[in-house]
């Protein structure tokens, strides 16, 4: 099985917020050691519900610090939020400091307003934005030595690229990208390019076989469906204690509020009931009932990949808590389980047999920059 840890800690109290960074990152490097597959790093600005808000900054941070080097997953790049080419620089920089090692998931944007507002993002047009910049990346990442300048333009951006990329990314011919998205448009174009998708708590099979059915009828190589497989998960609020009934006592009134606050729980919402709720998105108990629930929820799912998330709601407030029943889920949950790491990526600009030249890119940049607005080539000043 394939686990990832989610890493996405609320903090309302700013006198919190520095304890709150300091604990995900003892997790992320404990949960690293004891063999998870990937760390997923958020993106949230502004309201509380991350503390950390900057993926890639803790991301190259976290990952030096991993012995047995877990993926680094972002979830989300929120794409309105950013010029189209600082996106790319980003995700080129940790791709390399990871040797390849990311999944960037791409999507529109937070979850509250707050994140909008402040980054002056029309919310009623997201979506268009999300696949206008992403348009653009994808032209930046495709843009060889030689090439002419690129206008990396768009309604709400301005530029153009002249120079390469610095540095290019480690895997050809970007990072490892992922959509974001329960839109079924979103979910088969993921699959029709052979990317990753990612939900958020609980896929449905319909979503799931949307995804899959555009995957596997595009014709894609058997690593390309290999992998867009392996990224497929669900989520899971984790709560360990040394036996259910206190698991129970000590997380109940947490997942109650959620259900109480969240507006996800009702007719015709997202879980029709309470207990469909708690079923679908929640595994509590004793180590002994934590692992049969993982081993059930893949099964339920018909997925081999779970993302456990154990500081989540408003569980900052009683870090203490959340660090005891992590420790359990390390200690007494983990050894029991057989999870597999991600493989390497196979595709890098070091295992291409015709890699981009450095002289060639600075001979094209001085054709389009008038020659005379060069720094000198290494030969020339040699």
């Amino acid at each position: 099985m394939l686990m990832s840890l989610y890493l996405n800690p609320r903090s309302s109290d700013p006198r919190l917020d520095l304890r709150v960074i300091d604990s995900t990152i003892a997790q992320a490097i404990r949960a690293d050691a004891a063999g998870v597959s990937a760390l997923l790093l958020t993106e949230h600005h502004f309201s509380g519900i991350n503390s950390y808000q900057d993926p890639f900054m803790l991301g190259a941070y976290l990952y030096p610090q991993l012995v047995n080097r877990a993926y680094l997953n972002i979830g989300v790049l929120c794409v309105p939020y950013h010029h189209p080419l600082r996106m790319v620089e980003y995700c080129n920089l940790l791709d390399v400091l990871t040797k390849g090692r990311l999944l960037v998931g791409l999507g529109s944007g937070g979850i509250t307003q707050l994140e909008y507002e402040a980054f002056g993002v029309d919310v009623a047009r997201k979506s268009e934005m999300t696949e206008g910049k992403l348009e653009v990346m994808l032209k930046a990442w495709a843009r060889g030595p030689g090439d002419g300048p690129l206008d990396v333009s768009t309604e709400w951006d301005s530029g153009t690229l002249m120079g390469r990329l610095m540095p290019p990314a480690y895997r050809t011919p970007h990072p490892l990208l992922a959509r974001v998205s329960t839109r079924p448009a979103v979910m088969a174009d993921a699959g029709r390019r052979g990317w990753p998708l990612m939900f958020g708590l609980s896929p449905t099979a319909e979503q799931l076989s949307t995804y899959r059915e555009a995957l596997h009828g595009a014709g894609h190589p058997e690593g390309v469906v290999a992998e867009g497989e392996r990224w497929l998960s669900h989520t899971k609020y984790v709560w360990v204690a040394e036996t259910d009934a206190q698991a129970w006592a000590e997380i109940g009134p947490t997942l109650e509020d959620i259900m109480d606050k969240s507006g996800w729980v009702g007719e015709g919402k997202m879980y029709g009931t309470r207990e469909a709720f708690l079923h679908q998105t929640s595994i509590v108990g004793s180590p002994e009932t934590v692992r049969r629930r993982i081993v059930e929820s893949n099964a339920e799912y018909g997925l081999d990949h779970i993302r456990l998330w154990f500081n989540f709601w408003d569980l900052s407030e009683n870090l203490d808590a959340v660090e005891r029943s992590f420790d359990l889920f390390i200690d007494e949950v983990m050894p029991a389980l057989e999870v597999h790491a991600m493989p390497d990526p196979v595709d890098t600009i070091h295992t291409a047999s015709e890699p981009a030249s450095y002289h060639l890119a600075m001979e094209g940049m001085g054709a389009e920059l008038g020659g005379d607005q060069l720094m000198p080539t290494p030969a020339a000043r040699g």
